[in-house]
C-alpha cells in the first residue's frame, strides 16, 4: 500500500496540521494525499448538516478554521460519497482521520477505520484496575463512550473541551480528569493537537495518548 488518502470530515487542507503529522509518523515512503468529506460543500450546504434536536453529533474542521457540529446521520452520505471518489482515484488504501465508528462505510479499496484499534490499544495501555480518562470535543458524546468502554471491561471518566479552542478549556477538562482519578488520559479526537498533549500532561500525573498520532503509528506499521 504505497498511495494512500487521508480523509477527514471536514475540509482539505486543514490548518491545524493534521495531514502534516499523520504523514510525517506514516512515513516518506508511503504517497499521501489530502481529501476532506465537506470539499466543495458552501456555506449553506455545510449550515443544512447542522444537528436538529437529539441527533448524534460529530465536530470537524473547516479550510477557514471555523468548527461545525454535525448531525451524524445527515453527514454520512456526504463521507461515504468522497470516500468513494478517493478509491475510484487509484488510492492503494484510505485512513479515515476520525475516532469515530462507522461501520456502515464501505470502499473498493482497504479503509483503515481507527476506532476499534484505538479504543482496544488504550485498553491495553489502562494499568490493571486503573480509571481510563478520555478527553472528547463535546457533552453529547460522553454516554456512548463510557458505554463502549465499559463494554471492553474499563470504567472510563470522561471531559469534554473543544480541540479548536483555546487551553484554558483543555487543561480545565484534563483538571476533571485527574480529579476523577484518571490513570491514563486518551485525547480521542483526531483534532487534538501535539501541544494540547503537553497541556493535558502538565494538569494530570499520568500517560497520555493521543488519537491523531497513536493512529499514525499503528498505519505505519501496516503499510510501512
Amino acid at each position: 500500500m504505497r498511495k494512500m488518502g487521508l480523509l477527514t470530515l471536514g475540509q482539505a487542507p486543514r490548518p491545524d496540521g493534521l495531514f502534516k503529522d499523520v504523514a510525517a509518523v506514516v512515513g516518506p515512503g508511503v504517497e499521501v494525499a489530502e481529501y476532506g468529506a465537506l470539499d466543495g460543500l458552501g456555506p449553506d450546504g455545510i449550515a443544512e448538516l447542522a444537528p436538529r434536536g437529539e441527533q448524534s453529533v460529530l465536530v470537524t474542521l473547516l479550510r477557514d478554521g471555523r468548527s461545525p457540529i454535525l448531525d451524524r446521520a445527515r453527514f454520512l452520505p456526504h463521507l461515504q460519497t468522497r470516500l468513494t471518489q478517493i478509491a475510484e482515484s487509484g488510492a492503494e488504501g484510505v485512513l479515515l482521520l476520525c475516532t469515530g465508528d462507522f461501520p456502515e462505510l464501505h470502499a473498493s479499496c482497504p479503509l483503515i477505520m481507527p476506532h476499534a484499534a484505538l479504543y482496544h490499544a488504550v485498553r491495553g495501555l489502562l494499568p490493571t484496575g486503573g480509571t481510563l480518562g478520555v478527553l472528547m470535543p463535546l457533552p453529547e458524546q460522553l454516554r456512548a463512550m463510557v458505554s463502549e468502554f465499559a463494554a471492553l471491561g474499563v470504567r472510563a471518566v470522561g471531559a469534554t473541551a473543544s480541540p479548536y479552542g483555546g487551553p484554558e478549556s483543555i487543561r480545565a477538562a484534563a483538571s476533571t480528569l485527574r480529579r476523577n482519578g484518571a490513570a491514563l488520559v486518551y485525547m480521542d479526537c483526531f483534532g487534538y493537537r501535539a501541544s494540547a498533549k503537553q497541556d493535558v500532561r502538565k494538569e494530570v500525573a499520568c500517560p497520555v495518548v493521543l488519537a491523531r498520532t497513536m493512529a499514525a503509528r499503528l498505519t505505519a506499521e501496516l503499510v510501512g
